[in-house]
C-alpha cells in the first residue's frame, strides 16, 4: 500500500504538524483530583486513587468527564478535516456489495454480506454441499 501526497503536500502536512503542537501546548488539560481509596481483596491492599470517578451519576465526576472530552476536542479540532477526508478515502476504496467466503459447519454454510447504502453486515446462513449459491436463502441478521 502507498500514500501519494500532491506537490508540497508533505511540507504543507509538516507546517500544519509544528503550527498545531504549538498551539496545543497552550492548552492545559483538566487535572483529576487525587482521592486515595484503600480496597482489601485477600489481605492485599489496593489503593486507588481514582475510585471516585466510579460513581457515574456524581455531579463533580460528570463535570471532570465533560472538562476532558472538551479538552479532546480542543485538541483534535484541527486534524478534524484530514479525519473526514480519511475517513471518504476509505469509503470509496471499500467495495459496497461484498460477500465473505463461506464457513461450513454441519450441514450448512455461514457468510457474511454487506450490501450497498446499508451501513450493516449482515450474517447468513445456507443449507447445501458446497454453498455454492449464497444467494442468502435462511438469512439472518
Amino acid at each position: 500500500m502507498s500514500i501519494h501526497f500532491k506537490k508540497g503536500g508533505i511540507t504543507t502536512l509538516l507546517l500544519l504538524f509544528v503550527a498545531s503542537k504549538s498551539w496545543a501546548q497552550s492548552i492545559e488539560p483538566p487535572v483529576a483530583k487525587k482521592e486515595e481509596h484503600l480496597t482489601i481483596i485477600h489481605g492485599d491492599t489496593l489503593r486507588d486513587n481514582y475510585y471516585w470517578l466510579r460513581k457515574k451519576n456524581d455531579y463533580e465526576v460528570i463535570n471532570y468527564l465533560s472538562a476532558e472530552n472538551g479538552y479532546v476536542q480542543r485538541m483534535t479540532k484541527s486534524g478534524e478535516w484530514i479525519r473526514e477526508k480519511l475517513f471518504e478515502e476509505m469509503k470509496d476504496r471499500m467495495q459496497e456489495d461484498d460477500l465473505s467466503p463461506p464457513t461450513k459447519k454441519d450441514d450448512y454454510f455461514y457468510y457474511y454480506r454487506y450490501e450497498k447504502g446499508g451501513g450493516l453486515w449482515y450474517l447468513l446462513q445456507e443449507e447445501g454441499k458446497h454453498g455454492g449459491g449464497r444467494g442468502g436463502a435462511a438469512g439472518c441478521q
